[in-house]
């Protein structure tokens, strides 16, 4: 690696920086319409229900005693804090991940051009990785969602240019704005460990291969001494205090996140094209991984040190990461932040390929590759399946379960319960889903003695939410927490008076992912009451569904099976 000075980046013509200037705001204003575009289109999901629970409580310390539980750090929150005091619209929290999304584009500017060197390729680099940034969907799809990712991502782009910037060229700046940056980074998404110890692994080679000054150690152990702090008392006074071994952790790692944990070497192929899903689109997850190969190469020959050490030691601590169960890692918006692994070096090879003679056959190799999703779709198809097997899953859950237009809709039925004196029946995904309706009559919720669920009065109806995600009716899981009898016997325990399990109409609603229990419900039939329907009446769609469901029937439909059970046994 050549050592440079911080004036040695050659000055450009003034008509070549304008052209620069006029395609960067271009890309950027590219991005920001993409973003801008659909802000507005879905009603909040469950996930997002979480964030707009936690900062609208008007009493600070109901605000911790949420956050204290969650499993993210306090700055994401503590931001979208201050916009809630401004508005009760959750289209007005969305702003948070929406401006930081549209940042990330000129920031990724900074870093893909900073990591590429100098010279008209440089510039290139980093147009095109802003450009692909702003094309990408699941960057365009966290940035209209409540979600901290986009901010996350885009303060790690600037500490990472900061930092490269420092190490190639000195500069007395680059350090302390590293570390702040950095340090925010950290305060917004646990992912932000990963990338901090990719970071150390990056620094520590090429200390050991002198591809720095040496002079420059000093300070880069300075400035990184105090984000180590800050990893090690977020590790023991929030993480290992409050999530390992949690029941949210345990319900995480063997639910929703299990298929993007690594349980076999072969799997960390296709979790790896699932990344490269996410980021550029299942139908350029090929081309992307060959691009990428590409870029690594060419930082290998070009003697681009950083742009080869950094995308392989954040690979390498992703996959260790996940096969320890710890961070999942495939084609899931918590994987976003390998956009830092994947964008610099592709953008780099793409631009030698465009400006040096040299590139001319990657070039052509690259070319050949983007053409044949479109021309040859099958043959692309064909080479995934047969690396990483038939049944690699490389789509994303969707983030915009339901539109706001449908559930406008329904608005008027579900707030005529508020009208009646029903009992209203839900799990978290559907608490959350409709959180803004009842925002603050949820503040005055009573517990349970064991906490496994919560009641409020919402206008003359009850609301019952129970402190899992999903219930069930399996016939296995008699017993269990989730299970639809046990809920309703905790209930009929604790509000004797409200007559929970000998009411024909409760009002069930599911919302969110909710998929397989509406219609298992909806097909159940009862064996010593066949006269009988389960389901009174429903209205909605995936996404949002209010169920009039018959539970009186339902109890004693389940204590005859298990009386009955119970007679065979003896």
């Amino acid at each position: 690696m050549n050592h440079a000075s911080p004036d040695s980046r050659p000055h450009r013509a003034p008509t070549e920086r304008w052209l620069t200037w006029i395609a960067l705001t271009a890309v950027f204003v590219l991005g920001c319409v993409l973003r801008v575009r659909g802000v507005a289109a879905a009603w909040l999901n469950p996930d997002e229900g979480i964030y707009y629970s936690m900062v609208k409580w008007t009493d600070w310390s109901a605000f911790w005693a949420e956050y204290l539980g969650n499993a993210h750090p306090p700055l994401f929150y503590l931001l979208l804090r201050v916009i809630g005091e401004c508005t009760d619209q959750y289209l007005g929290l969305r702003m948070l991940p929406l401006v930081a999304g549209c940042a990330g584009v000129p920031a990724m500017y900074l870093l893909a051009r900073e990591c590429a060197g100098s010279g008209r390729p440089a510039v290139v680099a980093g147009l095109l990785g802003a450009l692909m940034l702003a094309l990408s969907e699941g960057a365009v799809t966290m940035s209209q969602i409540v979600r901290p990712y986009t901010l996350q991502i885009t303060l790690l782009t600037l500490a990472l240019y900061y930092l490269v910037r420092f190490v190639q060229r000195g500069g007395g700046r680059c350090m302390p704005l590293y570390t702040a940056c950095m340090g925010a980074a950290i305060l917004t998404h646990y992912s932000s460990f990963l990338v901090f110890g990719a970071v150390l692994g990056t620094l520590t080679g090429m200390a050991v291969f002198r591809q720095f000054p040496r002079d420059r150690l000093r300070s880069l152990i300075l400035w990184n001494a105090p984000i180590l702090v800050a990893v090690l008392l977020l590790q023991f006074l929030h993480i290992q205090s409050r999530l390992e071994g949690s029941a949210l952790q345990e319900q995480a790692v063997t639910g929703w996140l299990r298929p993007y944990m690594l349980h076999d070497a072969a799997h960390v192929w296709s979790a790896l094209l699932g990344a490269l899903a996410l980021v550029f689109d299942q139908a350029w997850e090929g081309p992307a991984l060959l691009a990428l190969l590409a870029g690594l190469v060419t930082a290998a020959v070009w003697r681009r040190p950083v742009l080869l050490w950094f995308p392989l030691t954040l690979l390498a601590i992703t996959i260790v990461a996940a096969a320890a169960k710890k961070y999942p890692f495939g084609c899931t918006r918590h994987s976003l932040y390998l956009v830092l692994a994947f964008l610099p070096p592709i953008a780099m090879a793409l631009a030698k390929a465009l400006t040096k003679p040299v590139g001319l056959i990657l070039g052509a190799v690259l070319l050949l590759c983007l053409v044949l999703p479109t021309t040859r779709p099958w043959l692309t198809t064909r080479v995934s399946t047969t690396l990483a097997g038939p049944d690699q899953k490389n789509v994303s859950v969707p983030e915009r379960i339901i539109a706001a237009a449908d559930v406008a809709k329904y608005l008027p039925a579900v707030q005529e319960l508020q009208q009646n004196p029903v009992t209203v029946l839900t799990s978290l995904q559907g608490y959350y889903t409709l959180i803004p309706l009842y925002v603050r009559e949820r503040e005055r919720m009573q517990w349970s003695k064991n906490r496994g669920f919560f009641h409020f009065r919402w206008g003359k109806c009850t609301v019952v939410v129970f402190q899992f995600w999903e219930f069930t009716i399996d016939d296995r899981a008699y017993g269990t927490p989730e299970h639809l009898y046990s809920c309703v016997k905790a209930v009929d325990a604790e509000l004797p008076a409200l007559r929970f399990g000998q009411d024909p109409s409760v009002v069930m609603v599911f919302g969110g992912w909710s998929s397989e229990m509406p219609v298992r419900l909806s097909t159940l039939r009862w064996h010593f009451f066949p006269d009988r329907k389960p389901v009174r009446s429903y209205l909605g769609d995936r996404g949002l569904l209010l169920m009039r469901f018959d539970m009186a029937t339902y109890k004693a439909e389940v204590e005859r099976i298990l009386s009955q059970g119970r007679r065979q046994n003896k």
